[in-house]
């Protein structure tokens, strides 16, 4: 964990909108935190130490921006002000892109959902405490950029860490999939392919035109990219494939 200085305007984005557009004025350093590993710690009996089972997983955690709410004027009050932040952050259910200015090359996963904290200090001044949960794995704008693979193509993972990629595929019949890593082959097999699929590597979910298609799967969908080079080939007929490969990192 460390500090990271703030930009002189700083400001994050969620739901569309920014944080200054509100009078929200970021006033402290932003820790850059590390997510915690699951692990489960097991105590024996007569054996030094514990025993220790890696999930092979990070936790969620929790990402807080203390600010000044400086009052705009459009708004009468710090109270009308808080109404009007309070709809921006609630204004969509679950996990949206949460972006910070200092990092402006990726972004979190992240969800609203505590009760805003706004200190009303003078009448026309207070001071809000923001928390999101965000997802341990920060996003790269980089890996939100879909890429054409041609059969035999390669796809080239810059992180450390692996990445779990959204696959669209044109084409018709019986395929299967190679993804070749120094890590080993990864294979996903399709029966019947019906002109398009959309397949979801994080998620674990095939579907075509908004409907689920996970039966034309022979198994689950977990391909992920590791570091490195990825050498991408079938047998079958594919006339078209787009890879958005969401490379990840932990800060």
């Amino acid at each position: 964990m460390g500090i990271t200085s703030r930009p002189k305007m700083a400001f994050f984005e969620y739901n569309g909108k920014r944080s200054d557009e509100f009078g929200l004025k970021i006033i402290n350093d932003q820790e850059i935190i590390s997510p915690e590993r699951k692990m489960t710690f097991i105590e024996v009996e007569g054996v030094d130490d514990d025993y220790a089972i890696d999930e092979k997983a990070y936790k969620s955690y929790s990402k807080t921006f203390n600010c000044i709410v400086e009052t705009q004027s459009k708004y009468k009050n710090v109270a009308e002000q808080a109404q009007a932040t309070i709809a921006w952050l609630n204004s969509k259910p679950g996990y949206s892109p949460l972006s910070f200015n200092a990092y402006p090359d990726a972004y979190w996963q992240a969800m609203y959902y505590e009760g805003i904290s706004i200190a009303d200090s003078v009448s026309w001044r207070g001071k809000a405490v923001i928390q999101f949960k965000v997802k341990a794995k920060r996003r790269l704008l980089s890996g939100d950029v879909k890429a054409e693979v041609t059969k035999g193509g390669i796809v080239t993972n810059p992180m450390y860490l692996s990445s779990k990629p959204l696959i669209y595929l044109e084409g018709t019949g019986d395929i299967k999939l190679t993804f070749n890593n120094n890590n080993g082959n990864q294979t996903l097999d399709i029966k019947g392919l019906n002109k398009t699929i959309t397949i979801d590597c994080e998620t674990q979910q095939a579907y075509r035109n908004g409907q689920n298609a996970n039966a034309e799967l022979a198994a689950v969908p977990d391909i992920q990219l590791h570091q490195g080079k990825t050498t991408i080939s079938w047998t079958g007929t594919i006339t078209k494939m787009l890879i958005t490969p969401r490379w990840v990192t932990l800060f």
